[in-house]
Protein backbone atom coordinates (compact mmCIF):
# COMPACT_ATOMS: atom_id res chain seq x y z
CA UNK A 1 0.00 0.00 0.00
CA UNK A 2 1.12 3.65 -0.58
CA UNK A 3 0.41 7.27 0.02
CA UNK A 4 -2.03 8.60 -2.72
CA UNK A 5 -0.60 12.12 -1.19
CA UNK A 6 3.34 11.45 -1.45
CA UNK A 7 3.75 7.38 -2.88
CA UNK A 8 5.34 6.74 0.45
CA UNK A 9 4.67 3.37 1.63
CA UNK A 10 1.61 2.74 4.67
CA UNK A 11 2.47 1.59 7.57
CA UNK A 12 1.00 0.00 10.99
CA UNK A 13 0.83 2.54 13.25
CA UNK A 14 0.24 2.40 17.02
CA UNK A 15 -3.10 2.66 18.05
CA UNK A 16 -6.66 1.02 20.11
CA UNK A 17 -7.99 -2.02 18.63
CA UNK A 18 -4.72 -3.48 16.71
CA UNK A 19 -3.53 -0.11 15.44
CA UNK A 20 -3.98 1.51 12.25
CA UNK A 21 -1.91 2.04 8.76
CA UNK A 22 -0.96 5.54 7.79
CA UNK A 23 1.66 6.95 5.67
CA UNK A 24 5.31 7.24 6.78
CA UNK A 25 6.07 10.50 5.60
CA UNK A 26 3.12 11.67 7.55
CA UNK A 27 4.74 10.33 10.09
CA UNK A 28 7.83 11.38 9.57
CA UNK A 29 6.01 15.15 9.30
CA UNK A 30 6.86 15.84 5.45
CA UNK A 31 3.52 14.63 3.97
CA UNK A 32 -0.06 16.49 4.72
CA UNK A 33 -1.87 13.59 4.48
CA UNK A 34 -3.68 12.33 8.35
CA UNK A 35 -5.45 9.50 6.95
CA UNK A 36 -5.30 6.46 9.39
CA UNK A 37 -7.24 3.22 8.41
CA UNK A 38 -7.94 0.14 10.99
CA UNK A 39 -5.78 -2.21 10.73
CA UNK A 40 -8.42 -4.81 10.61
CA UNK A 41 -10.57 -2.75 8.04
CA UNK A 42 -7.47 -2.96 5.53
CA UNK A 43 -6.07 -6.21 5.84
CA UNK A 44 -10.12 -7.45 5.50
CA UNK A 45 -10.62 -5.87 2.47
CA UNK A 46 -6.66 -7.08 0.80
CA UNK A 47 -7.36 -10.75 1.99
CA UNK A 48 -10.38 -10.57 0.24
CA UNK A 49 -9.14 -9.03 -2.96
CA UNK A 50 -6.05 -11.59 -2.78
CA UNK A 51 -8.90 -14.45 -2.08
CA UNK A 52 -10.82 -13.20 -5.65
CA UNK A 53 -7.72 -12.69 -7.69
CA UNK A 54 -6.21 -16.27 -6.58
CA UNK A 55 -9.79 -17.93 -7.24
CA UNK A 56 -10.04 -16.91 -10.52
CA UNK A 57 -10.03 -19.88 -12.72
CA UNK A 58 -7.18 -18.59 -15.19
CA UNK A 59 -5.00 -17.59 -12.06
CA UNK A 60 -5.43 -21.25 -10.71
CA UNK A 61 -4.62 -22.64 -14.05
CA UNK A 62 -1.34 -20.37 -14.81
CA UNK A 63 -0.47 -22.11 -11.32
CA UNK A 64 -0.94 -25.34 -11.94
CA UNK A 65 0.93 -24.97 -15.41
CA UNK A 66 3.99 -23.52 -13.49
CA UNK A 67 3.57 -26.31 -10.86
CA UNK A 68 3.81 -28.52 -13.58
CA UNK A 69 6.51 -27.03 -15.68
CA UNK A 70 8.71 -27.32 -12.35
CA UNK A 71 7.70 -31.12 -11.17
CA UNK A 72 8.40 -32.12 -14.87
CA UNK A 73 12.07 -30.31 -14.72
CA UNK A 74 12.56 -31.81 -11.53
CA UNK A 75 11.73 -35.16 -12.73
CA UNK A 76 13.84 -34.85 -16.02
CA UNK A 77 16.93 -34.48 -13.66
CA UNK A 78 15.98 -37.15 -10.86
CA UNK A 79 17.15 -40.30 -12.82
CA UNK A 80 20.65 -38.12 -13.28
CA UNK A 81 20.61 -37.47 -9.97
CA UNK A 82 20.17 -40.99 -8.25
CA UNK A 83 22.57 -42.73 -10.47
CA UNK A 84 24.90 -39.97 -9.19
CA UNK A 85 24.28 -40.77 -5.43
CA UNK A 86 24.41 -44.56 -5.90
CA UNK A 87 27.59 -43.98 -7.15
CA UNK A 88 28.88 -42.39 -3.93
CA UNK A 89 26.96 -44.75 -2.21
CA UNK A 90 28.88 -47.39 -4.20
CA UNK A 91 32.38 -45.57 -3.51
CA UNK A 92 32.16 -45.04 -0.07
CA UNK A 93 31.00 -48.69 0.60
CA UNK A 94 34.20 -49.71 -1.39
CA UNK A 95 36.16 -47.81 1.39
CA UNK A 96 34.57 -50.14 3.91
CA UNK A 97 35.14 -52.76 2.44
CA UNK A 98 38.72 -51.66 2.20
CA UNK A 99 39.46 -50.93 5.92
CA UNK A 100 37.35 -54.25 6.88
CA UNK A 101 39.91 -55.77 4.54
CA UNK A 102 42.96 -54.28 6.72
CA UNK A 103 41.87 -54.92 9.68
CA UNK A 104 41.56 -58.25 8.98
CA UNK A 105 45.02 -58.49 7.79
CA UNK A 106 45.68 -57.48 11.45
CA UNK A 107 46.70 -53.67 10.66
CA UNK A 108 43.82 -51.98 12.59
CA UNK A 109 44.24 -49.11 14.62
CA UNK A 110 41.99 -46.52 16.12
CA UNK A 111 42.37 -44.15 13.77
CA UNK A 112 41.55 -46.83 11.31
CA UNK A 113 38.65 -47.87 14.07
CA UNK A 114 37.16 -43.97 13.70
CA UNK A 115 37.66 -43.43 9.81
CA UNK A 116 35.39 -46.83 9.33
CA UNK A 117 33.37 -45.74 11.72
CA UNK A 118 33.16 -42.37 9.64
CA UNK A 119 33.05 -43.86 6.91
CA UNK A 120 29.84 -46.42 7.60
CA UNK A 121 27.92 -43.16 9.03
CA UNK A 122 28.57 -41.89 5.60
CA UNK A 123 27.11 -44.70 3.88
CA UNK A 124 24.12 -45.12 5.65
CA UNK A 125 23.60 -41.49 5.20
CA UNK A 126 23.53 -41.72 1.13
CA UNK A 127 22.10 -45.28 1.14
CA UNK A 128 19.00 -43.38 3.07
CA UNK A 129 18.45 -40.86 0.56
CA UNK A 130 19.48 -42.68 -3.14
CA UNK A 131 16.68 -44.72 -2.72
CA UNK A 132 14.56 -44.09 -6.27
CA UNK A 133 11.32 -43.14 -6.18
CA UNK A 134 8.34 -45.94 -6.88
CA UNK A 135 6.56 -43.96 -9.43
CA UNK A 136 6.63 -44.96 -13.03
CA UNK A 137 8.94 -42.62 -14.60
CA UNK A 138 6.91 -40.03 -16.94
CA UNK A 139 3.60 -41.00 -15.03
CA UNK A 140 1.58 -37.75 -14.56
CA UNK A 141 -0.40 -36.53 -10.93
CA UNK A 142 -3.86 -37.61 -11.32
CA UNK A 143 -5.29 -35.62 -8.55
CA UNK A 144 -5.53 -32.73 -10.72
CA UNK A 145 -8.71 -31.47 -11.36
CA UNK A 146 -9.04 -27.79 -12.82
CA UNK A 147 -10.82 -25.40 -10.70
CA UNK A 148 -13.46 -24.60 -13.97
CA UNK A 149 -14.51 -28.46 -14.72
CA UNK A 150 -16.38 -27.93 -11.65
CA UNK A 151 -18.35 -24.90 -11.99
CA UNK A 152 -19.01 -26.68 -15.19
Amino acid sequence: MECSVCGSSMVKTSGKAGGYYGCLGAAKGYCESRLLVRRTLAERVILEAVRQRITDTESLRYVFEKVEAEVGRMLATAPESIRLKQAELESVQRRIANFVDFVAQGRGSKALADALALAEQKAEERHGSSRPSTAPRGQRCACRQWPGSRSG
